[in-house]
């Protein structure tokens, strides 16, 4: 084995979003013995497209439509040719191409690393027998969270003996020294007499945004000094605006779009709010205890594990906009018990979740499979 091997990480893309972000990192950041790489089958994204502008190692191999054989051969050449000794596949899709591949590249080691569920969540038969074909070629599986293996072992029939927990991380470096809350806001257009709830994610359906905006509409009323800020882009922004103009609450929302200063943002904020019917383990709600924010969630996914409720924040029950609006409103009348949950918050995720000890657990499993002491394939 040489001092430097290969890790390659197979995606769909890198468009901005948590997942992408995780693998960004793990990109520029291998550890010493170790060197890193992307391939993108759909397209680089912008995070692919900043990466390959700083001189990391970022292919395209269009996976076109469908599933093809002839995208699975350019993976294993392209891993072949360029010396890839573990290839790390996040999410379900990528990990059936990169299991593939190993066919025409024996000495490949294969990784699926699962992030979260679609919803609904209801494969095919013909899906979860395929999967028992490609656990041979697998070497090692993880999960994000305890929610997401207990799905890959119920509904893709993954055995929960071959699946490892482990969890996102995130670098809280980026959280020191940032400015006073009062200099952000001013930077951000932001009132500095305000109570501001603020969501970094994608614009997506399964965040449950009009749930939210309910939610938040009784907030409003009863503390018109507050704002909720929504950072992020996607596919649902032209519905989130109409709901905000049906609901009368453009005075009090803050669409930010795709933001870079992701820490600031948080900083700036006063309480997380995350109100998805479907998590893995949201990066977004890692990096806001990470800024000291007391949070209020779904109990979705990973989101019960990582907000300790009546300890960092409070959990309310997926899908019931009177309980989200209850919640909001005791962190947004209580500042007292804001700051015991922030402090709470930050120490949690000194303990649980900073980048290096995901990048630690990852590092473990790569050692383990290039000493050959994981043999399952």
């Amino acid at each position: 084995m040489s001092n430097i091997n290969h890790i390659c990480h197979l995606v769909l893309g890198l468009p901005m979003g948590g997942t992408e972000g995780l693998v960004d990192k793990m990109l520029r950041n291998p550890t010493a013995r170790f060197r890193s790489s992307v391939i993108c089958l759909d397209e680089p994204g912008v995070l692919g497209e900043a990466a390959l502008k700083d001189g990391f190692d970022v292919a395209l191999i269009s996976r076109g439509q469908g599933f093809n054989l002839k995208t699975v051969r350019r993976i294993a050449r392209h891993a072949k040719n360029n010396g890839v000794n573990i290839i790390q596949c996040h999410h379900y899709t990528p990990w059936c191409y990169g299991a593939l591949a190993r066919i025409w590249h024996p000495s490949m080691r294969v990784i699926f690393t699962e992030h979260g569920r679609l919803y609904p969540d209801n494969p095919s038969w013909k899906r979860r027998f395929f999967n028992q074909g490609i656990l041979f070629l697998t070497s090692a599986i993880t999960a994000v969270s305890p929610f997401v293996a207990q799905a890959l072992n119920a509904v893709e029939w993954i055995p929960r003996n071959r699946i490892q927990i482990i969890y996102n991380g995130v670098d809280g470096y980026r959280f020191n020294n940032l400015p006073p809350k009062k200099d952000l806001r001013r930077k951000l257009n932001l009132c500095d007499d305000f109570t501001y709830f603020i969501l970094c994610s994608r614009l997506d359906p399964i965040k449950w945004i009009e749930g939210l905006l309910a939610a938040y509409r009784r907030v409003s009323e009863i503390f018109p000094k507050s704002g909720l800020i929504l950072v992020g882009d996607g596919e649902a922004r032209k519905d989130i605006e109409s709901d905000i103009e049906k609901l009368n609450l453009k005075e009090h929302v803050r669409l930010a779009g795709y933001q870079k200063n992701i820490p600031e943002w948080l900083a700036a904020a006063d309480i997380f709010v995350l109100s998805s019917h479907s998590e893995g383990t949201s990066v977004s709600l890692i990096e806001s205890m990470a800024a000291g924010l007391p949070a209020v969630v779904t109990n979705a996914g990973g989101n019960p594990y990582v907000v300790k409720n009546g300890i960092t924040g409070k959990v309310v029950p997926v899908r019931d906009k009177q309980a989200l609006a209850d919640a909001m409103l005791c962190l947004a009348g209580d500042s007292e018990l804001r700051a015991r949950y922030s402090a709470n918050a930050l120490k949690r995720f000194d303990e649980e979740f900073q980048l290096t000890r995901m990048m630690d657990s990852y590092n473990r499993i790569y050692e383990s499979l290039l000493s050959h002491k994981w043999n399952k394939c």
